[in-house]
């Protein structure tokens, strides 16, 4: 039993994958406000 919930754990928790260094950058240098990255923000 002990084994199913380890599985079950690691079915629902993936790891996520790990970023590279130009996708890390990309992130920092993001700006978002108001009006950018766009209208998906303006829904919340």
């Amino acid at each position: 039993m002990e084994d199913l919930f380890a599985r079950l754990e690691r079915t629902l928790n993936p790891e996520l994958p790990s970023l590279t260094e130009s996708q890390q950058q990309l992130l920092q240098e993001l700006s978002i406000d108001e009006n950018q990255p766009g209208t998906i923000l303006r829904d919340f």
